[in-house]
């Protein structure tokens, strides 16, 4: 399993992940890389060296999509008016009825 380096938030001194504790020293911890999107939620960030090293970006790429606004959907067509004849001709009884 491989670790990345992460800053911490300011006075937090360890940090707990899949059950291990991770000592913060000098505002610093080594945690696995699974521990990354997690702990990004709480503050913590790569620390730049490090990613340079690992080739690891300086955020984390959302898991999630951000939802997207939908697309303007065309106006639908409007039916034609209808005619005094037209209407007439629809009320009647079809021929041959």
């Amino acid at each position: 399993m491989s670790k990345i380096v992460l800053n911490a938030p300011e006075c937090m001194t360890d940090v707990s992940f899949g059950g291990e504790n991770f000592a913060v020293v000098d505002g610093v911890v080594e945690v696995p890389e699974a521990a990354l999107e997690f702990l990004f939620q709480f503050g913590f960030t790569v620390k730049p060296e490090a990613a340079g090293e690992q080739g690891e970006p300086s955020e984390p790429e959302p898991s999630e999509p951000e939802p997207s606004e939908p697309e303007p959907s065309e106006p639908e067509a409007e039916e034609p008016k209808k005619t005094r004849r037209s209407r007439a001709k629809a009320d009647q009884p079809a021929e041959g009825a």
